[in-house]
């Protein structure tokens, strides 16, 4: 039902027709929501082609001004929530008790560190993070200072490029 891209699906900012050729793509997948925020590579600007295309598919592109959603008649699944924040958004669907928390990259480099600000609203919902964080000059964290991450279902950190699995057992 979701596709999650955590930054970087271009390895530099997109222009138009790159765009359209990914959107082509991914309007394939009818029956998927596709979740995405920028990296480093493909960092969202306001002045970017990316800031103002309007997909075709099913792509949420978090952060921006709307969801950037062309005519789509039906209306959406997803819906921005009120404690979207502008470094922090965050899309609920209902259907799925689904809450998903997004923050993209603006530029090539980020050494401010977002997980402070980050807070889940619904702990009730299922909750995931998308992240494209955990370089030195990208969102850089350390494992031991995210303990609010500990309370989202899943995290996708884009920029980190292996597996990590964090269980924790509580009796």
């Amino acid at each position: 039902d979701f596709l999650f891209i955590s930054g970087d699906l271009f390895d530099h900012v997109p222009d138009e027709d790159e765009l359209y050729t990914v959107d082509k793509i991914l309007l394939k997948l009818k029956n998927t929501n596709i979740i995405y925020v920028t990296g480093e590579a493909d960092y969202l600007k306001k002045d970017s082609p990316l800031w103002h295309y309007k997909f075709m598919s099913n792509v949420y592109l978090l952060n921006g001004d709307d969801f950037n959603r062309a005519g789509n008649t039906e209306e959406l699944d997803g819906k921005r929530t009120e404690y979207a924040e502008k470094i922090i958004d965050c899309v609920h669907f209902e259907k799925y008790k689904l809450d998903i928390y997004g923050v993209c990259q603006y530029n090539p480099e980020n050494e401010r560190n977002d997980f402070d600000s980050i807070h889940i609203s619904h702990p009730e919902y299922i909750n995931i993070l998308l992240i494209h964080a955990g370089g030195e000059k990208v969102e850089p964290f350390e494992w031991d200072d995210i303990g609010t991450l500990k309370r989202f279902d899943y995290v996708a950190l884009g920029h980190k490029h292996n597996f990590i699995q964090n269980v924790i057992l509580m009796f």
